[in-house]
């Protein structure tokens, strides 16, 4: 719903409501249609009873204004309210698209089989549906008969763009002009937390899809991102329990240029114990999110006023035109706090011109200076009309997309109504979006909220949340172009067959299987030679000639240097046998000889195999500091070198490629390309692979060279977990 404000002498006067379009417009075969936009719907287990689900469920379809027929089941009563009761589903006068199941975990299994019966098309469970048993009981009813089901252990969903809401909550009903906003969430606390006060938040559509017994969030997406008053989702995860179809949405998702935030939880190392390679020691379950909503533009926060404010933000400015944020307020010291957090979180503020700069400094007191943030507060006795005019030359500066008033933004603050209408008639007037900013997040401001709300105006409470927006605004729209493209690269069939008949030798786990991989997907590697005594040792240097490293080829020795199995820089014969010597007496006699590498940076690469999501693959600095410094890359493969090389840009480690004093700089293309090429082998061998470490591999101003390998084969990953 779109509506228009109105401020009059003494601030905010209320808004006009425009009539809504009867018609979704949302494809007539989406399979969620019968569920979310239902023309009749029954409540079976509604009440009377204050503090009952099945009283609330009726209060929320009714007194928010559900325009289809609704009807309620329970024998104790002949009317809820307004709504007809009946005794049983099959006295119903009709068969309803919707049956909101409000009974009690053991009658489960009858209800829904009795909605079945009649050709119900949709249902809604609020209980928990009890062990995995009967999940699998209800699961199949609803497969059986192809309808959705929302829940169960969950608190339903409120459609607000056709006044939907099958739900339930303690909390009153409240009404509010539908937002743009689809809150989809595993917790029904969350959306409890989020979706009741709709004088702060609003949304146009909240899915609480609890135990998810047939449809998944994946689906929520999908239908959420087809409604044309979605600008933004916010999504609550504590798992994809459809992983192609939830990554189909975010494609799609990307390709409209819709934002999502998401807030994953459950995040855990524990996957990190049962790696074998230094790789899957450091990608642990987290880390595969992190690389989904990586690839796919998606914007992940850590709290629940980040994943609000955000998606609010983001909803609103997500159109705007190139630029950066605005901002005025009317205190120095609260304007020096919002530098340092913005500085924290990386959020950056639009960039003036000489011309406007000049046009603010006309309009402040002596000793203010013309910046942005501005600190437009002084001794001026017309405020109003003074913050009005440097809001509005700020604004009408070409380098600015969007713009904010930061203040107290209190109810009880004097001046919080006038800085709300500023910021509403900025917006109109420049048609720029605007934004209201609370310096306090406690602070109470639900009418000033519901004020700006009625003006499409979004005000978010906390410089820390409202940072944490404005940075997501600029890393959506950096990612913006990639996220939406799709590159198709080919593997060359050569390459694949003869790292799967490498793979399948025995004892395939080696070092030499490793770089042969390499070798065969066209990626660099040292010159090697395994060797087995001492004669083949001394016959592999009169190829590779001196400097030679001699490394420990024993099996089992998966981090060599651990374990003193790496002998570097020996330059002859006599430090070649007595090191040879060393390793045979500690580790045993099976060595590999390289030619010593060049000096470079020692870099990494891994890869690890999620379950879900298919081949990870991240880049690090290497060497033996790996796992020590946080200062890495994951990605989902496989991707082309312009990918490679924005994954390589972002290491903390990147400016030391440019060359310092003198030094040539590093070839950072060939990097990207041998990463690229990483990650096309990676997803190739999937299913061949859990895990796969390079390191290091070294970059020189010349070239790039892997120089140590270790392919961990599923089935080896399988048998280690065991054990």
């Amino acid at each position: 719903m779109k509506c228009q404000c109105a401020w009059g002498q003494h601030g905010y006067v209320g808004y006009k409501k425009l009539p809504l379009k009867e018609n979704s417009e949302v494809p007539s075969n989406h399979w969620l249609k019968p569920l979310l936009e239902p023309h009749s719907a029954v409540i079976i287990g509604a009440s009377a009873t204050e503090g009952s689900l099945g009283k609330s469920a009726v209060d929320h379809m009714v007194e928010r204004g559900y325009r289809g027929r609704l009807y309620a089941v329970n024998s104790n009563y002949k009317k809820i309210g307004n709504v007809d009761c009946f005794s049983a589903v099959s006295e119903l006068p009709e068969t309803p698209d919707l049956a909101v199941i409000a009974v009690n975990q053991r009658s489960l299994e009858q209800v829904l089989s009795e909605c079945v019966a009649l050709g119900v098309r949709a249902a809604v469970i609020f209980a928990d549906c009890g062990n995995m048993e009967q999940r699998d009981r209800l699961a199949r009813i609803a497969a059986e008969a192809r309808i959705p089901i929302c829940g169960g252990n969950g608190m339903g969903f409120q459609n607000f763009t056709n006044s939907t809401h099958a739900t339930f909550s303690s909390c009153p009903v409240t009404k509010a002009a539908p937002g743009n906003v689809s809150l989809i969430a595993h917790s029904g606390s969350v959306i409890q937390a989020l979706a009741t006060d709709l004088t702060r938040l609003r949304y146009n559509l909240t899915v609480s899809s609890g135990q998810e017994i047939n449809t998944t969030l994946a689906d929520y997406l999908d239908y959420a991102l087809e409604l044309p008053s979605t600008k933004a989702v916010a999504l609550f995860i504590e798992t994809v329990r459809d992983p192609a179809r939830f990554v189909e949405a975010l494609r799609k998702a990307a390709s409209k240029r819709i934002p999502i935030v998401a807030l994953k939880v459950g995040r855990t190392a524990k996957s990190a114990a049962m790696a074998i390679s230094h790789s899957g020691a450091v990608v642990g379950d987290a880390s595969t999110y992190e690389a989904l909503f990586d690839r796919y533009n998606v914007i992940s926060v850590k709290t629940l006023d980040e994943l609000a404010a955000t998606a609010q933000l983001l909803a609103h400015v997500k159109d705007a035109n190139s630029g950066g944020l605005c901002v005025a307020m009317d205190s120095g010291g609260l304007r020096e706090l919002m530098v340092d957090i913005a500085e924290d979180k990386g959020a950056t503020f639009a960039e003036l011109s000489k011309s406007t700069l000049a046009q603010l400094q006309d309009q402040l007191d002596d000793g203010m200076i013309a910046e942005n943030p501005l600190d437009a507060w002084g001794s001026r006795t017309d405020a109003k009309a003074h913050f009005a005019r440097c809001l509005e030359v700020m604004m009408r500066d070409p380098n600015s997309a969007f713009g904010a008033i930061a203040t107290e933004a209190g109810d009880a603050f004097q001046f919080g109504t006038v800085y709300a209408e500023i910021v509403a008639e900025t917006q109109r007037l420049t048609g720029k979006p605007m934004f209201m900013m609370s310096s306090f997040s406690g602070i109470a401001n639900s009418k000033i909220a519901t004020r700006l709300l009625d003006c499409d105006v979004p005000l978010i409470n906390g410089v820390d949340c409202a940072m944490t927006a404005v940075k997501a605004v600029d890393t959506f729209k950096a990612r913006l172009e990639n996220a939406a493209r799709e590159v198709r690269l080919s593997v060359p069939q050569s390459a694949l067959e003869s790292a799967k008949a490498l793979l399948a030798r025995p004892g395939s786990d080696g070092e030499k299987i490793g770089l042969s991989v390499l070798q065969a997907f066209d990626i660099p590697v040292v010159a090697y030679h395994e060797c087995e005594n001492l004669r083949e040792v001394l016959t592999a240097i009169d190829r590779t000639g001196f400097p030679v490293v001699l490394k420990t080829a024993m099996p089992g020795i998966h981090h060599k240097s651990d374990v003193g199995g790496v002998l570097l820089n020996l330059d002859s014969i006599t430090r070649v046998t007595e090191a040879y010597k060393d390793l045979t007496q500690r580790l045993g006699p099976k060595v590999m000889v390289q030619r010593m590498s060049p000096s470079g940076v020692e870099m990494s690469f891994g890869m690890v195999v999620d379950p879900q999501f298919g081949a990870l693959v991240t880049v690090s600095p290497g060497g033996k500091w790996i796992e020590l410094f946080a200062d890495r890359q994951i990605a989902l493969a496989p991707f082309d070198e312009e990918r490679a090389r924005e994954l390589i840009d972002r290491l903390k480690i990147r400016p030391i490629f440019d060359g310092r004093r003198g030094e040539k700089p590093y070839d950072v293309h060939a990097l990207a390309r041998a990463f690229s090429k990483f990650s096309i082998m990676a997803d190739a061998l999937k299913d061949e692979l859990a895990e796969f470490d390079v390191n290091p591999v070294i970059i020189t101003d010349a070239e790039v060279i892997a120089v140590d390998a270790l392919p961990v084969r599923a089935a080896i990953k399988n048998q280690h977990m065991k054990h």
